[in-house]
């Protein structure tokens, strides 16, 4: 009797333990690309050592694996400095902070903030041209993404005309999402 008790109490811990692997959210391929304006704020007081401080705000659609197609709102702060980000060749560089929120076409929702080594650099002397690699760290969302996780890199280009202060902006990401 206590023999059989013991069997059926492994059986019960393997099938819970089955059943929980099958049904534990798996890690996907998080890739994509969007297509967007963004557009600074007046200069806000500046951080220490910062040649300059913007709020920015951007916004798009995309297209990508796991989200389909949609819109996408970024909002954040950018500190500019003068010497090199390491990630940047000796030229002026933002340090990026903020959030980003990637809208389906059904609602569902997908947030993420960037994180603290982001940066956006500036290409060419005029000041037209800049790349920027964001890293985030995924927050959450609604709907199907509402216990969202991962991270992803956005890696993009943003071209400002000379007749406005925004920019066109068209990029990239690529990273894991696990919900």
């Amino acid at each position: 009797m206590r023999r059989l008790f013991m069997v059926l109490v492994l059986l019960g811990l393997t099938l819970s333990v089955t059943v929980g692997a099958i049904y534990a959210a798996p890690t996907k391929n998080f890739k994509g690309k969007a297509v967007g304006t963004s557009s600074a704020a007046a200069p806000t007081t500046a951080v220490e050592g910062a040649l300059a401080s913007f709020v920015t705000t951007s916004e798009g659609g995309f297209i990508g694996g796991h989200l389909g197609k949609g819109t996408y709102t970024a909002s954040g702060q950018q500190d500019w400095f003068s010497t090199d980000a390491g990630q940047c060749e000796d030229t002026v560089y933002g340090k990026v902070s903020g959030t980003v929120t990637f809208t389906r076409k059904n609602g569902d929702t997908l947030t993420a903030e960037a994180d603290p080594d982001s940066v956006v650099c500036q290409v060419d002397e005029d000041g037209l041209i800049y790349d920027s690699v964001i890293n985030y760290t995924i927050t959450g969302g609604t709907g199907h993404f509402a216990s969202a996780t991962g991270s992803f890199t956005s890696s993009s280009t943003h071209t400002r005309p000379t007749t406005t202060s925004g920019s066109d902006d068209v990029g990239s990401w690529t990273g894991v999402l696990k919900n």
